[in-house]
This record gives C-alpha cells, sequence and structure tokens, in this order.
C-alpha cells in the first residue's frame, strides 16, 4: 500500500489526521473558530509513519496559546507546492534525504531564494546521522533546528516547536514593525504633497487605514493653541472643530466638539484634549497630535477591535511623523489663499483664473459636445484719478463695488477675477454669440449708474476686451488670457469705454510689434533716426509761436516707418527712455543755435512719455540739458499724452517740479482721454492741444465742432492756451479761429521740416535775423 492508501485507510481507522499536499485549506481551516489564531506547520517526509508519528505527537497541542493546523507534504516537489500556496506557514518540519540525498536542502534554497519565505522557521530531521554537518547547514540555510529522526522525541519535537514558533513570532512582528515603519514613511511622504488642510486630514485617515489594514471610519478634529494637563475644555477660548471625516461620519465635516450628539465619542474627545494623549478603547481609538506650533489634534478611529502593542507603538510612529505635516498642510493653504484669492476684493487671482481656465478647457475636451466659453477683461478707465484724487480708501471701495457688481452678474460655471490693480476677467461658459453680447451688455449697464464709496457719488467708466473659445480652435488658458489682453489693448488704444473682440489680425499686429522692437535697437545704431519741426502759429494774425520737434524713421531702403507704429512699441520696449532723452538734446541743441541766429521760435514743443517721466532723475536731467544747452526753461514746451496727464502721484509730482523750473507743460491729444476736470484745474498745465480727429470733421461735422468749442471754452476758462492740431484746409483754420482756437499746427502751416528747411522758414519768418554764424551745428549721435 502507497502513502496515499495508508493515509486514507487511516482516516477510516481513526487515526490521527493525515492532511495530503492536494487536500484543500479551506476544509482544514473551517474547523477553526473564525477570529481563532493557530500556528500553521508543514510536515514535509517520504516516510508516511513519521507523518502518522508527528500528527499524533502534535494532536490536541497548543503552542504559545494557539492550536495548530498540520498540513502535509511527502516530496520536496509537494512541499514547494503546499508553500506556495500557503504563505503564511510558520514552521516546516524537513526532511534532508527524500527523492535525492539533498532535496531538503535544495527546498531550503527554494524556500529563502525563490519563494521569498524568509519568516518561516526551518526544522531539519535526516534519518542519516553526520550526512550534513549540523553548524554548517544551520550557518549556511538559515536553519532554527537540526535533530536525527531518532532523537526526535515528542518532548524534543515540542521543544523544538516552541523555540522555532516563538522565534516565528518574533520575526514577524519585526517585519510588521518594519512594514509598518515604511508604510508611514510612505503615507507621509504622500500627505505632505497635499495642500489643503482638510485634504491632509482626509489623507491621514486614509494612512491610517493602510497601517492598520482595515478601513478607517472616523474623523479629525483639530483646534489651535493647546489647555495645559489637568485644564478642562470649558478654560479654552477656542473650540475644536471637525477637519476632516470618513464614512458614517462624513457629515460631521465642520462640526464642533460641543456639537457631536455621540456622548461617548464626545466624552472620549475631551479627555484626548485635556490630557494631551492617546486613549485607547475596545472598539475605537482616539490618536492625539500635537503640532510644532502647539496645534492640538485628536484623531477619532472606529478600529473595531482592541489594538495589539505592536499596532499601538505603530500609531504613536505615525503621529510623531505626521505633526509637522499639520503646521505644512496649513500653511500651504494659507499660502494659497494668498496666491488664489485677491485679499481686497475676495475674486479670485490671475493664477486662480488660469487654473480655473485651464481645468474647464481639460474638461471640455472630453465631452462629446464641447462648449463655448466667453473670457472678458474689464479695465477701469483713468482708475488712478480716484486713487489720488479720493485716496485709497476711497479706491479700494470703488474696487469692491466693482467686484461685487460683476459677481452679481456672472453664475456658477463662471469664474471671476482680479487680474491686476482695476483689471476683471470674467470667464462664462455660452451657447451662443447672442449670450456674448448680453453679457457685455450688462456689463455696460453696471458702470452707467455712479457708485456711492464713502458718501461719494463716482461715475466709472470701463473698456472691454475678450475673446470666445470655439471647440474647433484647440487653445490653452493663457492664449486665451493673452488674446483677450490683445482686444483689450487695442480697445483702449481706439477709444476708450467701447469694448473690442479679438481676431486674428490684433495677433498678427502684435507680432509686427514685435519684429518692429528687435529692429529699433539697430535702427539706433545705425542712426537711421532725425527730428523734423513743424511750426505751430496763432490762428488770427498767423504769427509764429513755436515749432514742435517729431522723432522720424527713415529705413535704409529709403522708406518711411510711421510714428503711430514705432513710438508705441519704443514706449513698450523702454527703448523710448534713451530715443526721448536724444530728441530732447536735438531740440535743444537746435533751440540754441536758432536763439544765436536770433531766429529762434518763441518755444519749441518736445514730446515726452510717461516712461520718461517715470525714470529717477528726470527732472534733474532736463534742467542739466538746458542750462548746457543755454536755452531757458520758458523756451522749452513739453508736451505729454493725456493719459499720462491723468497717472499717478509720482508723475504729477514730476510735472510739477518742471513746471516750477519754468518749463511749460501742455497736454497733447486732448480730448480723447477722459480727463477729470477737477484733477485738469489743479494740473500744471499751460496749453491744451485738440486732438486732431475732431479737427478732422470740421466745418461739416455738428458733433466734432461742439467738442472743439467745449475744449476751447474749457481753456478759457482754465487761463489755458487752446492749439489745434492737423489743420489741413483755410475752413478749419476759419472755423477755430472764430471758436476762439488760440493757435494750431497742421499741412495748412507747414509739413514737418528737415533743420535746414525749418531755419529757411524761420529765416522767411523773421527778415531782420542776423546772418547765419560759420560755427558749425553739434549734432550728437542719434538714439
Amino acid at each position: 500500500m502507497d502513502h496515499r492508501e495508508a493515509h486514507a485507510a487511516g482516516d477510516n481507522a481513526g487515526d490521527d489526521e493525515l492532511i495530503h499536499v492536494e487536500d484543500d485549506l479551506d476544509t482544514v481551516t473551517a474547523t477553526i473558530a473564525v477570529g481563532d489564531p493557530a500556528w500553521t506547520i508543514v510536515i514535509v517526509d517520504d516516510d508516511d509513519e513519521l507523518h502518522r508519528s508527528t500528527d499524533f505527537a502534535l494532536t490536541s497541542v497548543e503552542i504559545l496559546g494557539r492550536p495548530l493546523i498540520k498540513l502535509h507534504a511527502w516530496s520536496a516537489v509537494e512541499g514547494e507546492a503546499l508553500l506556495t500556496k500557503h504563505p503564511d506557514v510558520a514552521v516546516v518540519l524537513l526532511d534532508v534525504v527524500m527523492e535525492t540525498e539533498d532535496a531538503g536542502l535544495r527546498l531550503v534554497r527554494r524556500i529563502r531564494d525563490h519563494l521569498g519565505m524568509h519568516n518561516v522557521r526551518i526544522i531539519l530531521r535526516t534519518g542519516q546521522p553526520g550526512y550534513a554537518p549540523e553548524l554548517s547547514v544551520i550557518r549556511d540555510y538559515d536553519i532554527n533546528d537540526y535533530r536525527t529522526k531518532s532523537e526526535l522525541t515528542r518532548v524534543r519535537l515540542l521543544t523544538s516547536l516552541h523555540s522555532a514558533l516563538r522565534s516565528f513570532a518574533q520575526v514577524q512582528a519585526l517585519d510588521a514593525s518594519r512594514q509598518g515603519l515604511k508604510k508611514i514613511i510612505h503615507s507621509t511622504n504622500n500627505l505632505f504633497a497635499g495642500r489643503k488642510l482638510s485634504e491632509f486630514c482626509e489623507g491621514v485617515l486614509i494612512q491610517l487605514g493602510s497601517l492598520l489594514e482595515t478601513p478607517i471610519t472616523g474623523f479629525v478634529l483639530a483646534r489651535s493653541g493647546h489647555m495645559e494637563p489637568g485644564t478642562i475644555p470649558e478654560d479654552r477660548t477656542f473650540t475644536p472643530q471637525v477637519v476632516a471625516a470618513s464614512g458614517t461620519y462624513r457629515a460631521l465635516t465642520g462640526c464642533h466638539l460641543e456639537e457631536l450628539s455621540d456622548e461617548p465619542i464626545r466624552s472620549m474627545l475631551t479627555e484626548v484634549l485635556a490630557r494631551r494623549r492617546t486613549v485607547h478603547r475596545a472598539n475605537a481609538t482616539v490618536l492625539h497630535v500635537v503640532a510644532p506650533s502647539g496645534e492640538d489634534i485628536a484623531i477619532y478611529m472606529d478600529t473595531g477591535r482592541s489594538l495589539g502593542d505592536l499596532d499601538r507603538s505603530l500609531l504613536e510612529v505615525f503621529a510623531t511623523n505626521i505633526a509637522l505635516g499639520f503646521d505644512n498642510a496649513a500653511l500651504m493653504e494659507q499660502i494659497q489663499a494668498i496666491a488664489f484669492v485677491d485679499p481686497l476684493t475676495g475674486l479670485g487671482t490671475r493664477s486662480r483664473f488660469s487654473l480655473d481656465l485651464s481645468l474647464w478647457l481639460a474638461r471640455n475636451d472630453t465631452i462629446a459636445e464641447p462648449q463655448r466659453v466667453a473670457v472678458i477683461l474689464t479695465d477701469l478707465d483713468h482708475f488712478g484719478v480716484v486713487n489720488d484724487g479720493l485716496g485709497h480708501e476711497v479706491g479700494d471701495g470703488v474696487l469692491r463695488a466693482v467686484a461685487n457688481t460683476l459677481s452679481s452678474l456672472f453664475e456658477h460655471p463662471a469664474s471671476l477675477a482680479r487680474l491686476s490693480s482695476d483689471c476683471f476677467a470674467a470667464m462664462a461658459p455660452i451657447g451662443s454669440e447672442t449670450e456674448v453680447a448680453a453679457i457685455l451688455d450688462a456689463i455696460t449697464v453696471v458702470f452707467s449708474t455712479p457708485f456711492t464709496i464713502m458718501g461719494n457719488s463716482i461715475s466709472v467708466s470701463a473698456t472691454l476686451g475678450y475673446t470666445v473659445f470655439a471647440p474647433e480652435r484647440p487653445r490653452r488658458a493663457e492664449d486665451m488670457l493673452r488674446e483677450a489682453s490683445m482686444a483689450l489693448k487695442r480697445a483702449k488704444k481706439t477709444l476708450r469705454g467701447t469694448a473690442v473682440r479679438f481676431d486674428p489680425g490684433l495677433a498678427d499686429d502684435v507680432q509686427n510689434r514685435v519684429t518692429l522692437v528687435s529692429r529699433l535697437a539697430e535702427a539706433r545704431r545705425e542712426h537711421q533716426f532725425s527730428v523734423v519741426y513743424q511750426p505751430q502759429v496763432r490762428l488770427n494774425g498767423g504769427s509764429l509761436t513755436g515749432m514742435e520737434a517729431l522723432l522720424r524713421w527713415r529705413t535704409p531702403d529709403g522708406g518711411m516707418v510711421p510714428p503711430s507704429d514705432f513710438i508705441p512699441a519704443a514706449e513698450e520696449s523702454g527703448h523710448i527712455v534713451p530715443m526721448g532723452e536724444w530728441v530732447l538734446r536735438e531740440a535743444l541743441t537746435m533751440h540754441a543755435r536758432w536763439q544765436g541766429q536770433g531766429i529762434a521760435p518763441p518755444r519749441t514743443a518736445i514730446n515726452v512719455s510717461l516712461r520718461q517721466l517715470r525714470e529717477r532723475g528726470f527732472v534733474a536731467t532736463m534742467e542739466r540739458m538746458a542750462r548746457a544747452c543755454c536755452v531757458e526753461p520758458a523756451q522749452v514746451e513739453l508736451e505729454v499724452t493725456e493719459s499720462t496727464a491723468m497717472e499717478g502721484a509720482g508723475v504729477l509730482d514730476a510735472l510739477e517740479e518742471l513746471h516750477k523750473l519754468g518749463f511749460r507743460i501742455a497736454i497733447d491729444d486732448f480730448g480723447t482721454g477722459y480727463s477729470s476736470l477737477s484733477r485738469l484745474r489743479t494740473f500744471p498745465v499751460s496749453v491744451l492741444k485738440i486732438d486732431r480727429s475732431f479737427i478732422n470733421g470740421l466745418p461739416d461735422d455738428g458733433q466734432s465742432r461742439a467738442v472743439v468749442a467745449t475744449i476751447v471754452r474749457l481753456a478759457h476758462e482754465f487761463g489755458l492756451t487752446a492749439l489745434a492740431e492737423g489743420i489741413e484746409t483755410d475752413a478749419q483754420r476759419r472755423i477755430l479761429a472764430e471758436l476762439g482756437c488760440h493757435e494750431g499746427q497742421g499741412y495748412l502751416i507747414s509739413n514737418p521740416l528737415a533743420d535746414y528747411a525749418a531755419e529757411a522758414f524761420l529765416r522767411r519768418r523773421a527778415p531782420d535775423a542776423p546772418i547765419p554764424s560759420s560755427r558749425p551745428l553739434q549734432r550728437t549721435a542719434s538714439p
């Protein structure tokens, strides 16, 4: 009879239970109560009698308070298959000689190296004493014990098993601790990547479940500050609050401690916070964590069992490891709030808006019928006037009022943000183009009614630029913001108070501007710039009142780049500062020459950019150049655009200093920049130059005539000189004279003239002028 038949006969005869390798372990474990721990032992031997005797010797035996499960195999091959199927084996009783002389030793090597079962304890048994040297086997193969079959009596067998199982328990505990620490390190690395405190706390609950190898139902309670041991919760002036929750407690998020209806849980939490230490109960644990900032955190967990010493130790290590994370998460949340929330208006920042738009575009790519979305920029016109004239508190009030009003126009899923000091952005999903028009109309209506701020009725106008995303045009958030910005710049350049939609032509304009900027440096190096002069005269009588210095750019091929193209490019790129200084020096040098010849005009007008006025030391530079050229400040008129004149206090201070030194100040292109009359009344200005766009409509356009008449009347009221630009017909000159305009310039009077032609013009206007000096004109290098 073979060993399988003997095994069956033994069962029928009521012998001790023998378990064959092909039997299912489930039939064995079914006889053990659920939750009752047991040691699993594998007996590998080709001797049936040894299987029976071992099984009999271990019948009803408990070791270290736990019963035994015995699995049987009759060869090394069957033993490896059994161990592969049941990796929870604690001890292997292994014969050395089976199908081969070293089959048992080879199986040891497979167990350690191939199966990776480093914790299982191995007791070698041999029927041939002296076959394998005991010390070398134990040393080389990680063996717990080595015995001959004849000496392995029941007592010695039980002694060896006690030793092996105790060793296995210790190794398992160390391994569990090591694995637990690895989980803690891994989990805290993951947790510290979180950005919000609530997200961090939710992650803590998840990682605790992983650490204890059970889903955690619980919540995290946090409070600022701490209580000394022995104090009671009522002594504090702050209330602990649930920051994150999971499972059945999810609804508690945001609740305060005293609002918890479960009295036993509330009592445990109170005890933990008062004593500042972890509390364990039969089915629940409250883990106490103290952040470096002193913040108390209590983590309540439904564990469903009493935690063992190892679990409790791991929890303490985990608590210590994540303590810093609470402070980091709270700090990250504050940083995120600073980065994503505008503190003045409560709207999103540019970063938040860009992120929201990116997420919307990404989601839109995944749906069957993508939506359209409009990105609208709203820029407040001349907001600096409000800040400077009424103070920053009123200005802040205006910004908050605009934010609140815009918020009432846009509902979720729209997104609003304050991109810069006075520019707001809106992202609104739309169904059709008519919806865009309705939104623009609604925004326009917002600014039709004055805002009342701190008792001041303040009228605010706005300029809009927008772009519309269409599914057939895949783009990034940055692209849409850039397009809306280009549209806004065009609107501000053409006519404030209007709305301009982006079109591809604007992008071409920007590209041309970039190309132009790259050419500016080369043009300056190769002296392609020159200064021309256009006469200014009295409209009644025609006497000369001044010459305006104008910058021109002639390319090597003889072509001319219009000032309307290169001046804005120079201003945006910063080239305007050295270029402007060169023009000032050139014009003052020319005026000094004319002065030496007795043909100098009463004044020379020179354009000054906003960037120049913002330059530190510009006033001193201006004074120094005038003195070096022997030109009196009263003979120099500095022209600034109306929008520059309405800039902040720094620009106004510079202009006032120049005015005190004797320089005349003129506002160029007046009528296009929505100047504040109260600001104009205190502004150190001498001349209002009426923009050519109003002159073009004369004498037939009634609106143009009305605007010009108003500006002229305004100049008279403030004691200023009114000068009309772009006069091209005698009819325009006559109507301007009739309206009371003092001076004018334009092609009717003279084209801009090169320096030699301007000198000839001045000689004709001054017949008694002396003969020109033979001293050559001192010229400076072009900018």
